[in-house]
């Protein structure tokens, strides 16, 4: 079984309670199964690994366990890259995670350096100005002191 993400044939998806090493260069996908559809909820790549542990130290674990309410709903396909770089891994991911933007992926900082969360620096206000009864000046006075205020 196989199926197609972007234009990549990736083996699978198996549940990941049935995986084992070892396990050669790689880009991996893990999704949470609802019924017959296959969600993505995290994305990424690996060199050679005899870990019988690889997933399941994963510091996101957690979190596809939560998404996917359990592990027997969490299943993981791989798209084999024998001999690969892993920047050559890590830009697959990129552009997966870009299409696709896994939970996962987006809740915590990895080793991908992929954006995971949309803080925002927020400015304070700026205290209103004091507000000045206007009503007796004239236009061009109020431009006037306009410009002297811009020219400070």
């Amino acid at each position: 079984m196989s199926i197609q993400i972007l234009q990549y044939e990736f083996l699978g998806p198996i549940k990941l309670s049935e995986w084992g090493p070892p396990m050669e260069e790689v880009a991996y996908i893990l999704f949470a199964k609802n019924k017959d559809v296959f969600n993505i909820i995290y994305v990424g790549e690996s060199g050679k690994t005899e870990a019988s542990d690889f997933f399941t130290k994963n510091e996101q674990y957690k979190c596809w366990l939560s998404n996917a309410g359990g592990e027997n709903n969490l299943y993981l396909s791989i798209y084999p890259m024998w001999g690969s770089s892993q920047s050559a891994r890590k830009q697959l991911v990129r552009k997966i995670v870009d299409r696709y933007k896994p939970v996962c992926n987006q809740v915590s900082e990895d080793s991908e350096n992929i954006p995971t969360s949309t803080a925002q620096t927020i400015e304070p206000e700026p205290e209103p100005e004091e507000v000045k009864d206007n009503s007796n000046k004239n236009l061009d006075d109020l431009l006037d002191e306009l410009k002297k205020k811009t020219e400070k």
